[in-house]
């Protein structure tokens, strides 16, 4: 391998933290691109983790360092009917369980190969299979998760299946740690009410002590702002994907603001509705709360059952709206 002083390498996009003698022995060499030492920010010398001089930290940590196995558990977890992914998980830390909506939101997503996808609200990394099993041509995916312990157990998940080089998890907020623009970006971000802690469908910790952020008193905190930066982060003719929940969300609103930015006759579903069974139970929780809900809850004869509805919408870029 070259010495320490004239190790080059591509600077962006690291798929993960790698090591200077993996990097020489199994990667191309670009010039003009120096090789730091990720704990020194000195030139690296072989077996130093690495960042690259022309990257930022935050992006250069975006594979993440190592994590202890200690902190997280694995197990089978069930999306869908038919769909079960083994997966780690944050062990006594908050965590979003992927459920039905996860598959929901990621089935109508299509992905050519050599895209570049955007992926904005990560989770543990669910979606993020999907997305790298369905679509084995794309060029690469970035997926942004604001929750640390979330974050870490995504780069868990895409190590464990197999996809260490074709997807990056960054921790941060929106698209803030990201550069660039891609074809396809997909946003799994929190477009709900408080009501889905009282149906326990995120854990009870509120986000200012590390709990899973939520969309605010109309359900579109999150969601109005992923869709104004969106567009700036999107390819022309690039399509952005982003769920709308009627029922636990201020869903007009957030369908104005996106033909608002990409003009009416860009913005359609991308899939058919799905309604989701509610339980007695749940249906209870819904009726006693405070929080409104925007849409009524479906339900049957009795009044014993009841459903909620998940819609997917999809925007195309056209840079002449």
């Amino acid at each position: 391998p070259p010495p320490r002083s004239q190790a080059k390498a591509i600077a962006r996009a690291w798929p993960e933290l790698m090591f200077a003698s993996e990097f020489i022995a199994g990667h191309r060499v670009e010039p003009d691109v120096n090789l730091l030492c990720r704990k020194s920010n000195s030139p690296c010398q072989m077996n130093d983790p690495l960042i690259s001089d022309t990257e930022s930290l935050q992006q250069a940590d975006a594979g993440g360092g190592e994590v202890s196995l200690d902190q997280f558990k694995k197990e089978p977890i069930q999306l869908d009917k038919g769909c079960v992914l083994e997966l780690w998980h944050p062990v006594n830390l908050p965590w979003f369980r992927p459920n039905q909506v996860t598959r929901t939101v990621a089935d109508p997503v299509v992905i050519r190969p050599g895209d570049v996808v955007f992926e904005i609200g990560a989770g543990i990394g669910s979606m993020t299979l999907l997305f790298l099993q369905k679509f084995p041509g794309l060029k690469h995916l970035y997926s942004v998760e604001v929750v640390p312990q979330q974050a870490d157990a995504a780069r868990l998940n895409i190590r464990e299946h197999g996809f260490r080089e074709q997807a990056t998890v960054f921790e941060g907020s929106l698209f803030s740690p990201l550069e660039g623009r891609a074809n396809v970006i997909v946003g799994d971000c929190s477009g709900m009410t408080a009501i889905g802690r009282e149906l326990e469908w995120y854990p009870p910790e509120p986000e200012d002590i590390g709990g899973i952020p939520l969309g605010g008193a109309d359900g579109t905190k999150v969601t109005l702002p992923f869709l104004e930066q969106s567009q700036r982060h999107l390819m022309p003719g690039g399509t952005v994907y982003f769920p709308v929940i009627p029922n636990f969300s201020d869903g007009d609103k957030i369908l104005q603001a996106a033909r608002e930015i990409y003009g009416a006759a860009q913005v359609e579903p991308a899939a058919e509705a799905r309604k989701i069974p509610l339980t007695q139970r749940q249906l209870e929780i819904i009726d006693q709360s405070e929080i409104k809900t925007f849409r009524p809850i479906e339900r049957n004869s009795t009044g014993t059952r009841g459903r909620w509805v998940c819609e997917v919408w999809k925007a195309t870029y056209n840079d002449r709206t």
